[in-house]
């Protein structure tokens, strides 16, 4: 007899990220992301369906215009930062909560953002 098991979304994220260190991990993230620089009332603004990608065995996460290097992974978090030319990126993705949080700048235009995310798997393990 064949037994189906299901994962919900979160138990899954957290195994493969957690148990599984030669992991590519493609998810799918909704939150928002807040502009920090111009004028205004620096309200969030929805982000729905944002990509990212984390591969473990490159140490890379990708999703937010060029690739970031990893430079911890624990039980508990994935900590990436990059630079490319006038851009950068730094942030983390919580292994528990399943939730990613970054900050991106630019120097030309100028700009920075806060990203606030909720992740979820969205292909298996590769």
């Amino acid at each position: 007899m064949l037994s189906v098991i299901r994962i919900t979304s979160t138990a899954l994220l957290a195994l493969l990220l957690s148990g599984a260190e030669a992991a590519i991990l493609t998810l799918s993230c909704d939150g928002t992301v807040t502009n920090l620089v111009w004028h205004g009332d620096h309200k969030p603004v929805p982000v729905t369906n944002m990509g990212l990608v984390v591969n473990l065995p490159e140490g890379t996460v990708t999703g937010f215009a060029f690739p970031a290097r990893i430079y911890k992974a624990d039980d508990v978090r994935v900590e990436f930062k990059g630079e490319n030319g006038n851009w950068s990126v730094w942030g983390s993705i919580d292994r528990i909560t399943s939730t990613g949080k970054a900050t991106t700048t630019s120097l030309y235009p100028v700009s920075m953002h806060s990203w606030d995310l909720a992740c979820k798997p969205v292909k298996p393990l590769l």
